[in-house]
């Protein structure tokens, strides 16, 4: 009887082994970047957020100091994914166009953010990505 299972055992094994694989997104090249980089290369600790409200330029209303980090100090460096199975390519495919809002840490940590939503305060940079951009500077992010 014990061998009657071991079989099953494998048949139910490979299922879900099977069942359990990744199947990437057909529409990211073989050379795909599934990670995009953010670099802090200046004297200042920031905090970023991808608002994806293209072309509105309002600050959106997800606050970075609730990311979970500590946000990226200088010299730091930090890489967020694509989400599974996907790539940069992908989300920036058909012209795509999205915001990058970079901002001081120390100034969205200190203030309420209905006014740095309101008044900008705290915001050091706002830039806009497409794929054109990402691919020319290798998928790397760098605020100085």
């Amino acid at each position: 009887m014990n061998a009657m299972k071991t079989p099953l055992f494998l048949v139910v094994l490979s299922i879900l082994l099977m069942s359990g694989t990744c199947r990437k997104d057909e529409s990211c090249p073989d050379e795909a970047h599934p990670g995009l980089t953010i670099s802090n290369q200046s004297n200042t600790r920031i905090r970023f957020q991808f608002y994806w409200n293209y072309p509105d330029t309002a600050i959106g209303d997800y606050n970075p100091k609730n990311d979970g980090t500590d946000g990226l100090s200088p010299g730091e460096r930090f890489t967020r994914g694509a989400g599974p199975r996907s790539c940069w390519e992908s989300v920036f495919a058909a012209g795509r166009m999205e915001w990058i809002y970079i901002f001081n840490a120390d100034t969205v940590e200190r203030l309420d953010w209905n006014l740095v939503r309101q008044t900008g305060r705290g915001l050091l940079e706002r830039r806009q990505l497409d794929l054109s951009y990402l691919k020319q500077n290798n998928f790397t992010i760098t605020y100085q």
